[in-house]
């Protein structure tokens, strides 16, 4: 099983962004080397949490929120 834990990986703190970003109502935490892109969330529906991850290579913060966004208004 994979977990938020062992699935983000910063190699060089020094190198990376790293911010924390409202995701519709939700706090989630974006991270960029300039090439790849992560943003993980987690929402809660009817009392079971449900975590989102948007990962991308060379595009750009706010293309990876765009789709994190699109995904918050299907629900």
């Amino acid at each position: 099983m994979t977990t938020t834990k062992n699935r983000i990986h910063v190699p060089d703190i020094n190198d990376h962004l790293i911010e924390t970003i409202l995701v519709g109502e939700k706090e989630g935490i974006y991270l960029s080397d300039g090439k790849q892109h992560q943003l993980i969330w987690v929402t809660d529906d009817k009392g079971n949490n449900i975590q989102y991850e948007v990962r991308a290579f060379e595009v750009s913060k706010m293309w990876v929120c765009a789709i994190a966004d699109s995904l918050m208004e299907i629900q």
